[in-house]
């Protein structure tokens, strides 16, 4: 069971379906090689399927390690903010600077710059205070995730399209082969750009999320609870 609560059915799908992208893609691209032979003499049964399956799960895996840099290079590029080093909510700032002054029982005096480490803490906050908060919270992470590890699959697919391209050209069908190249590029372009952009309104939902629930679950005085449950304990 406890395996079962660190691994989430989001945690799968957010592999699995990258995964099954990106080995679709690899395939079309070795198809170009002389592996097409190989694997044209493989047959399909249930066995192959589940190995098919369990390898485009490990795929996901590794191309979500691919997908994070190229995350990082086109937030660079784009020079998007930061969403965790800012609380989205101006009007909210004060109270959520002063709720997490008092819940980390700093002085009135402090000057608290709000930081990715403060959401960090409000977040694991939230979490273990405030279930139904954390579910949305969740979700968010969990389809930025899910469209992060999408990006490398897509550039599969670019080059995939690229290659059957050329080698449309090749082989004389070169109205074809330029509209494969094209075509490829600009929808690949158009896609990534697409995806960046929703996965940036997913970090930005997840702070706000984390940010209003925090301040409410403070003024309810639930998180005030934590905080004398914690002392009695320590009396005790």
């Amino acid at each position: 069971m406890e395996i079962i609560n660190r691994f989430s059915l989001q945690d799968f799908l957010a592999y699995f379906f990258p995964g099954i992208v990106g080995a679709c893609g690899l395939y079309l691209v070795l198809l170009l090689t002389p592996l097409r032979y190989s694997m044209a003499a493989v047959s399909m049964d249930l066995t192959a399927a589940i190995l098919l399956l369990a390898l485009a799960y490990a795929m996901g895996i590794i191309l979500s390690g691919i997908s994070a840099p190229i995350t990082k290079f086109i937030l660079k590029i784009r020079k998007l903010d930061e969403p965790r080093d800012a609380i989205p909510l101006p009007e909210l700032e004060p109270g959520i600077i002063l709720a997490l002054k008092d819940v980390l029982k700093a002085e009135a005096e402090t000057d608290l710059q709000w930081s990715a480490t403060y959401f960090y803490l409000c977040r694991s906050i939230v979490q273990e205070r405030l279930p139904n908060s954390a579910q949305a919270v969740s979700r968010q992470i969990g389809l930025r995730q899910l469209r992060e590890n999408m990006l490398a699959p897509i550039l599969i697919w670019l080059i995939a399209g690229i290659g059957w391209g050329m080698w449309s050209i090749v082989h004389g069908v070169v109205t074809w082969g330029v509209v494969l190249i094209v075509g490829s590029t600009i929808s690949s372009f158009i896609v990534i750009v697409s995806i960046t952009n929703k996965m940036y309104g997913n970090r930005k939902r997840a702070v706000r999320e984390v940010c209003t629930a925090f301040l409410a679950g403070y003024s309810m005085g639930i998180l005030e609870s934590n905080t004398k449950e914690n002392s009695q304990s320590t009396m005790l």
